[in-house]
């Protein structure tokens, strides 16, 4: 964007051995990832996790940065960790009677959990509840350390800053709220929507944030100064997940109107509308590590991939396959020998089409299986269908390995 911060503009705290830690994680999984765009967009390799048992609940799912913790918010006020490497989920308190466990129920909101987010450097947990409160809870010691309090009604969503320190909440108030984690009390408040903010995403600067409303709009916030920069419009209801690709350029939101939009953020435009998920509305979106691959999950029980840059400026024809002159005398003869047979078969097509058809009634075995399938657009890549999970979460690790997770609603 032409009227982007300065570097360095958002003040944050000094650096910590941590925050070296996790950047030399960063280069490692860099290093051995699994490219995605040679030439043309290829398909990831999807993990999907699926919950039993649960009731229905399970409300929200969260994976951590390092994608070996997995946490769950219940209706029933507590929120579930559950590791996904096979090691235990120990605390440094000794004699903690739940060490040596593969999972941990933290206890402290008094209300349905509706968000949860993870810190950059894996050591903290925030969650949001509809008990008007978001909790910042400790993954050293599985306990809850801050309680802030701001907003007058049940908060839908939050998210911790690329950065770590800041936080941001939406709310059933129709506001969203700026945090930093040693404050008790919000930096900014976002006021704008007409109705209620139900998702929340930072841009990869940490500068700015967008918020999706039950409004139909997509507003975009400068952090510095807490006014509103861009408004999106473009959905027939409201909006439910956001997506921002890692070199912030583009902005990918899910609606209850069961499709995704894909923005340019510098332009404040709509580039295209995704379709694909038939009447199901959008639950999550993540992009792949290089942007050109975005992921979604929706109620209608599927994992969609979808190329983001086909039908844009950028977009690359796919190059013809190069042919041997062996090769292509041999489709020359292979379609030749299609055509006879298709001849040949006419007949027998009628035929067939005549007994199909008894009392002036078509018997169309197909019919049933029209009626399921769903109209998509040109840059619908694949499906990946579950067998009674809606899925809740769809996540790029470090390495483009795209995990997914769901409840079980057999």
């Amino acid at each position: 964007m032409y009227d982007s911060p300065a570097k360095g503009i958002l003040p944050l705290p000094k650096k910590t051995y941590f925050d070296i830690k996790r950047e030399i994680l960063k280069v490692q999984d860099a290093r051995a990832r699994i490219h995605l765009n040679f030439k043309q967009p290829s398909a990831p390799s999807i993990c999907m996790y699926t919950f039993h048992n649960t009731n229905d609940n399970l409300i929200c799912l969260e994976f951590n940065e390092n994608c070996n913790i997995i946490a769950g918010g219940f209706e029933d006020s507590y929120i579930q960790l559950w590791s996904l490497d096979g090691s235990p989920l120990n605390s440094i308190i000794k004699g903690d009677k739940n060490n040596n466990q593969y999972s941990r129920k933290l206890i402290g909101h008094s209300g349905a959990v509706y968000g949860i987010s993870f810190s950059p450097d894996n050591r903290y947990m925030l969650s949001c509840s509809a008990d008007k409160t978001v909790r910042l809870w400790s993954l050293d010691t599985y306990t809850s350390l801050v309680c802030y309090k701001a907003h007058i009604q049940p908060i839908w969503d939050v998210k911790f800053s690329p950065f770590g320190y800041y936080f941001a909440t939406a709310s059933h108030d129709q506001t969203a709220c700026l945090w930093s984690c040693d404050h008790i009390y919000p930096l900014r408040i976002f006021a704008g929507h007409l109705d209620d903010v139900d998702c929340i995403e930072f841009h990869p600067n940490s500068t700015y944030v967008f918020t999706g409303s039950a409004d139909k709009s997509i507003r975009m916030w400068d952090v510095t100064s807490g006014e509103c920069v861009r408004v999106f419009y473009g959905h027939a209801q409201g909006v439910s997940c956001l997506a921002v690709s890692p070199d912030g350029r583009w902005l990918a939101s899910g609606g209850h109107d069961s499709i995704i939009n894909l923005w340019d953020i510098g332009a404040g435009r709509k580039l295209k509308i995704l379709r694909g998920h038939g009447r199901s509305s959008i639950y999550s979106l993540s992009f792949s590590r290089e942007g050109n691959i975005l992921v979604s999950g929706a109620g209608d029980n599927s994992v969609r991939i979808w190329d983001v840059k086909k039908g844009t400026t950028e977009y690359v024809s796919e190059p013809e396959a190069f042919q041997l002159k062996n090769e292509v005398n041999s489709n020359i003869q292979n379609a030749a020998d299609n055509k006879n047979g298709n001849v040949n078969k006419r007949g027998d097509n009628l035929n067939g089409k005549r007994n199909e058809t008894i009392g002036g009634v078509k018997n169309d075995v197909n019919v049933e299986r029209r009626r399921k399938e769903v109209i998509t657009s040109l840059d619908h890549m694949a499906a990946f269908f579950t067998k009674k999970t809606p899925v809740y979460k769809v996540h790029f690790t470090r390495r483009n390995l795209c995990l997914a997770a769901g409840a079980f609603t057999g």
